[in-house]
């Protein structure tokens, strides 16, 4: 099925011009001389992507994008401006009503690799949408799981420990699947879950934490970044520095993850844990800004297993970080952004690591 692109602009020159360049390209084209007559093509077709002119009369570009943006968020836009409207063109991206904006006379290679990738963001958001609501659907049908095994229990007491142990597997598998789902489309953070789970269990058990506890920090480490998956991929691996709109994105990860995990029910508590794991001692993490013993210990245990793997792993925007040096800044944070005794416990397993080498 080829992909569609819709170009709006009341200028027949260069309705024209436009769909010479992207049909040799293999998309198909539908064309708009009015913001009304694109909204009337989004009835009928699925579009991936739009091009339209900022300056049209009765509804101007900004106002129609901004209303395929409230309707059909996932269809990438994006504005073609003149020199005179670029700042207003700024703006729109800054608003997130467009994604990007191409300036008059525009460059025909440019112009294909934009569409392309514009492209490639839509079928990402759209596998993203499916992915959540997969993992939806297999968050209600743990909770109708586990309110059946409940009833079960209840009723055969004598069957309780193999109930236990099937939902205990069947919970666990689900939790690598839901993990995995972040991991996969970044190879470079593939593994970290799985990593930041063994260490902040270990701290856990350093620090004299009951094995239920233990457990349940481990289960939400496996999934601290989960909201992850509501990031764009090109997002996850950018080599340069992020923008704002998408650093913050980004930090909007863990609640997207307290968002999924909060319908489930469970012994511990794994969403707010999650949601927490970017808080610091002084206040200045994120999203709520707590401080102190406002965060959980699992979610304080967390943050020191997440911030050690981060810094001492290779990311596109830097090679990994020596551990001497890792280890030089966790104790120069330690108490001001870090729990103390969580910094303590960590560097024991630390010191036990190294001299078992």
């Amino acid at each position: 099925m080829l992909e569609t692109v819709m170009v709006v602009d009341d200028e027949e020159a260069v309705l024209s011009a436009l769909c010479r360049l992207l049909r040799s390209t293999g998309y198909r084209i539908l064309t708009a001389r009015s913001a009304e007559e694109g909204l009337k093509a989004f009835q009928t077709d699925t579009i991936g992507l739009v091009i339209s002119d900022s300056i049209m009369p009765g509804t101007t570009g900004i106002q129609f994008l901004s209303q395929v943006r409230e309707r059909w968020p996932d269809t990438v836009r994006i504005m073609l401006t003149g020199c005179a409207d670029l700042g207003t063109a700024q703006e729109a991206i800054n608003a997130g009503v467009v994604h990007r904006f191409v300036t008059k006379p525009w460059n025909p290679e440019s112009l294909r690799i934009l569409v392309r990738q514009g492209l490639d963001q839509y079928h990402l958001a759209q596998e993203n949408r499916r992915m959540q609501m997969k993992a939806q659907e297999q968050n209600e049908s743990l909770q109708r799981i586990v309110e059946q095994r409940t009833e079960e229990i209840r009723r055969k007491n004598t069957e309780l420990q193999q109930l236990c142990a099937q939902l205990k597997g069947s919970f666990l598998g689900t939790v690598e699947a839901m993990a995995m789902m972040v991991e996969v489309r970044d190879p470079y953070t593939a593994g970290h879950q799985r990593r930041v789970s063994r260490q902040a269990s270990l701290i856990a058990e350093v620090m004299g934490l009951a094995g239920d506890d233990v457990d349940g920090i481990r289960i939400a480490a496996a999934l601290h970044d989960l909201g992850k998956i509501a990031v764009p991929a090109e997002i996850l691996s950018k080599p340069g520095k992020l923008s704002g709109p998408e650093f913050a994105l980004i930090k909007n990860h863990p609640c997207v993850a307290y968002d999924i995990l909060k319908p489930i029910q469970l012994p511990w508590p794994i969403a707010p844990m999650v949601v927490q794991h970017h808080e610091r001692m002084d206040g200045s993490g994120y999203p709520a800004g707590l401080s102190g013993h406002e965060i959980l210990l699992g979610a304080r245990i967390i943050a020191i297993a997440d911030v050690v793997d981060a810094m001492s792993s290779h990311r596109p925007y830097r090679p990994a970080i020596p551990m001497y040096r890792v280890v030089q800044e966790i104790r120069h944070k330690r108490g001001s952004l870090y729990d103390p005794d969580v910094v303590d416990a960590w560097l024991t397993i630390l010191d036990k690591e190294a001299f078992q080498k």
